[in-house]
């Protein structure tokens, strides 16, 4: 059996000129693919993501949505993809990667901050690299 493992950059990967960038975020899947292959893998985007992308880039983010290896989160999903990917983690038991801490999500999915549930992803001069990390305990709310 495969085990699953969401895949979700709380910052979109992102070009050489700093835009968001779909192939970037292909470059990203490829190399988690590779390294995880007997993982399945849930891509999971900001529906903005398909307006930030360049004009070039666009055709080919509507096409990923519409054959559904990059899903979204229906409009005005409370949480918008953050609380997707939660969502998608917590029913298959999946890996969530990720550099978010997920802060507002913390005190109801406190398994956030299990190990082994979360990866950051670094890409370093070509390299995906994926390592590790428990997200940073959300601050405690202040009185009023």
């Amino acid at each position: 059996m495969r085990r699953p493992a969401p895949a979700w950059n709380g910052r979109p990967p992102r070009a050489a000129d700093g835009k968001p960038s779909f192939a970037a975020l292909e470059a990203a899947v490829r190399s988690l693919r590779f390294k995880h292959p007997d993982r399945d893998i849930h891509v999971v985007v900001d529906a903005t993501l398909r307006h930030d992308v360049s004009a070039e880039e666009r055709p080919q983010m509507e096409a990923a949505i519409a054959d559904g290896k990059v899903v979204q989160p229906p409009a005005g999903t409370e949480g918008r993809g953050d609380a997707l990917v939660i969502s998608i983690a917590e029913e298959v038991g999946g890996v969530i990667i990720s550099n978010d801490n997920f802060a507002p999500f913390q005190k109801a999915n406190p398994w956030l901050r299990d190990a082994g549930r979360v990866l950051g992803a670094t890409h370093s001069q070509r390299v995906w690299v994926f390592t590790w990390r428990v997200p940073n305990a959300a601050a405690p709310a202040r009185p009023r």
